[in-house]
């Protein structure tokens, strides 16, 4: 404490008798990172994830870990703990994260390609995802009785490790700045680098400060809490934090008003999937079921957008992944449940015949899995948990697992994902 308050004294001093070259003495120590991207603190119901710096950002000197003998000599040999850990996207993972962290020496981390010229993504897969995406939101549940939870039947992700769902507690940014890359790795060759006999460097070293400090804390529940106490004390106060969610964006083909409100079982959605624990068609079901979708009624608005509900929805297609299409195959989902049921079973039938026959069109194969096995991870499930007879399609490039093996990994270009994006395909849908 008294270091600091010395240090704040002698900058001070320094300031009053020569302001103009402050900045350039900062040029010649720091170098400011551009176009990073941060792992943030989440909160739901129950506990915290993610990640937050303290309120003076974290401070580490610069270790490069490019494989497991550099996470061991830093946890073993390093010296100069707190360490920020450079850690190269081959080898950012749940495992070297937690055994990073475990070792108590390391006050941040940065990710970086390992190829900074040209990325790619590691050899088999990796994903921060859970393994089953969105298990525990959608239409499948233990008490069913029926094997669907849990992905029993079909493990939908299986090189997801859950790593966004931890509580880190660190900073954590991704860098792809080729320029910012190469100075860190450069400053960190030039002081920090260890010996070939694996010697620890002396002073002067190269650090990093990373500042993410997040106010949210513990759960949604406690934190809107003292987000609404702090507002009720101080007028405009800033909050602890805020809901997730944006804004879900719909239309119709043709005009639906409250004087022409649409019959029961005359909309056909056409859906796109949705990451994060199908928010956004949780609050569509929500406000269908309240009555006020996609906005209460009002008696003096003559020309108003008429009220919406499940009973008016008689298809459900939803485009899942599709960007990895393999052999121009195609594949078709539907929920065995609901095919118990023959007319269901009928409808849905029709559809997938309507959809093999646009596929072809445009030299596609579309069929279903031979596997009875459930939906997978879609936005139609949180129509289905409802109203669960609604014929539903969910279009994807895989039969069973995922044949993208990097679910929900940040800022992955297409190129180095070997996606193909020149193909592309319309459907048109009328229900009968």
């Amino acid at each position: 404490m008294e270091q600091e308050y010395i240090s704040f004294q002698a900058l001070l001093i320094f300031i009053l008798v020569n302001l103009g070259s402050s900045d350039r003495i900062h040029n010649k120590i720091y170098f400011d990172m551009h176009n990073k991207t941060a792992c943030v603190r989440l909160l739901n119901g129950t506990h915290q994830i993610g990640c937050q710096s303290s309120e003076r950002g974290n401070v580490g000197v610069v270790h490069l870990i490019e494989n497991v003998d550099d996470v061991e000599w830093l946890r073993s040999t390093g010296p100069h703990s707190p360490y920020v850990a450079v850690v190269t996207s081959d080898f950012y993972n749940l495992k070297s994260l937690k055994a990073l962290k475990d070792s108590g020496k390391v006050n941040g981390v940065l990710v970086i390609p390992s190829n900074v010229t040209h990325p790619s993504p590691p050899a088999n897969g990796s994903s921060p995802e859970y393994s089953c995406p969105n298990e525990g939101y959608g239409m499948y549940g233990k008490e069913d009785g029926d094997g669907y939870s849990d992905c029993n039947v079909t493990t939908w992700n299986p090189v997801g490790d859950a790593m966004n769902f931890w509580d880190w507690s660190i900073p954590i940014f991704l860098l792809d700045n080729v320029m910012d890359i190469r100075s860190l790795l450069e400053c960190y060759k030039r002081h920090n680098e260890p010996s070939e006999d694996g010697e620890a460097r002396d002073w002067p070293l190269c650090a990093a400060e990373l500042g993410d400090r997040m106010f949210a804390a513990i759960d949604s529940v406690t934190c809107i809490r003292r987000t609404k106490l702090s507002q009720s004390l101080v007028r405009f106060g800033s909050g602890h934090c805020d809901p997730l969610g944006d804004k879900n964006v719909w239309a119709t083909l043709r005009p639906v008003t409250k004087s022409n409100p649409p019959a029961a079982k005359s909309i056909v959605v056409a859906a796109a999937r949705e990451a994060f624990d199908y928010i956004g068609s949780s609050r569509m079901v929500h406000d269908m079921e309240a009555g006020r979708f996609p906005s209460p009624l009002v008696d003096r608005l003559a020309s108003q957008t008429a009220l919406i509900n499940l009973t008016h929805i008689s298809h459900i297609v939803e485009v899942s992944q599709v960007a990895r299409i393999h052999a121009g195959e195609l594949w078709l989902h539907s929920d065995p449940r609901m095919r118990k049921n023959a007319e269901v079973n009928r409808t849905v039938s029709e559809l997938v015949e309507l959809l093999r026959g646009h596929a072809l069109e445009v030299n596609l194969k579309a069929q279903e899995p031979a596997l009875k096995q459930p939906l997978p991870p879609a936005s139609a499930q949180r129509f289905l948990r409802n109203s669960s007879n609604i014929p539903t399609v969910v279009i994807a490039d895989h039969e069973a697992e995922y044949r993208n093996k990097c679910v929900r990994v940040q800022r992955r270009r297409a190129q180095s994902l070997s996606i193909s994006v020149s193909q592309s395909f319309t459907l048109a849908i009328s229900p009968s």
